[in-house]
C-alpha cells in the first residue's frame, strides 16, 4: 500500500460518520485513477477549508465522487461539456459548491460538483432560488441585480438558469414548462445543454 492509500485508509478508519461505501471500493477506484483521485483530494482539503468540520473525510468523499464521475461520464455538471483527463490538472475543471459556500453551502461531497471554468465563474455565488427567479421572471431579477452587466451577460445567465430548472423547479414544473412527458426529460435536458454550448462556446 503506497503512502497516499495508507493516509486515506487511516482517515477512513478513524471516521465516525456513516460511510458512503466500503474501503475496498475506495481502493479499487483509486487504483483505476490515482492521479485524479489524489489531485481532487488535495484540492478538497486545501487551506481554505481547514476550519470546516472533518475536512479530510469530506475531501475523501469528494475525491471519490469526482473520480467516479470522471471514469463514468466526465462532463461539466452544468453545461455538459466533455472533459479530458488533462482538464483536471490545467484549471479547466473547477470544484463548484452548488449551494455557494460563501452563503449557506457546506463543503460536503453532495454539494460539490465538477464544473467548467466558464460555468463556475458565470454561476458565481448565485443561490438556486435566484437561478429559478432568473428562469421564471428575469425582468424582476435584473431590476435589482447585475445592473451594470451587458445584455449579452444577462441573456447568457437566462440560458444558464434554464439548465437548472428541473433540479430546482421540480419534475412536474419542468414537464409543464416545456410540454414534455417524463420519459422525454433526459433527452430534453441533453438537447438544452447541446444548444447552450453551441450558442455560447465559440471554440
Amino acid at each position: 500500500m503506497n503512502s497516499f492509500l495508507s493516509r486515506i485508509n487511516k482517515i477512513y478508519a478513524s471516521s465516525k460518520a456513516r460511510m458512503m461505501c466500503r474501503w475496498p471500493e475506495i481502493k479499487s477506484l483509486y487504483v483505476q485513477e490515482p492521479d485524479i483521485f489524489e489531485n481532487i483530494f488535495k484540492r478538497g482539503s486545501s487551506i481554505r477549508y481547514k476550519l470546516r468540520h472533518d475536512v479530510r473525510m469530506n475531501a475523501l468523499w469528494i475525491a471519490y465522487n469526482i473520480t467516479d464521475g470522471y471514469l463514468k461520464n466526465p462532463r461539466c455538471y452544468y453545461c455538459g461539456i466533455l472533459f479530458e483527463k488533462s482538464d483536471y490538472f490545467n484549471g479547466t475543471v473547477h470544484l463548484d459548491h452548488f449551494d455557494p459556500i460563501s452563503k449557506t453551502g457546506k463543503h460536503l461531497a453532495g454539494n460539490v460538483v465538477p464544473a467548467c471554468r466558464d460555468c463556475n465563474l458565470l454561476k458565481s455565488n448565485l443561490l438556486d432560488i435566484e437561478l429559478l427567479q432568473i428562469s421564471k421572471n428575469p425582468e424582476t431579477f435584473f431590476t435589482n441585480k447585475y445592473l451594470s452587466s451587458s445584455d449579452s451577460k444577462k441573456e447568457k445567465l437566462m440560458d444558464f438558469s434554464a439548465l437548472f430548472f428541473q433540479r430546482i423547479g421540480g419534475i412536474d414544473g419542468y414537464r409543464e414548462k416545456y410540454n414534455i412527458s417524463i420519459n422525454e426529460i433526459r433527452s430534453h435536458q441533453d438537447k438544452m445543454k447541446d444548444n447552450y454550448r453551441a450558442k455560447w462556446y465559440r471554440n
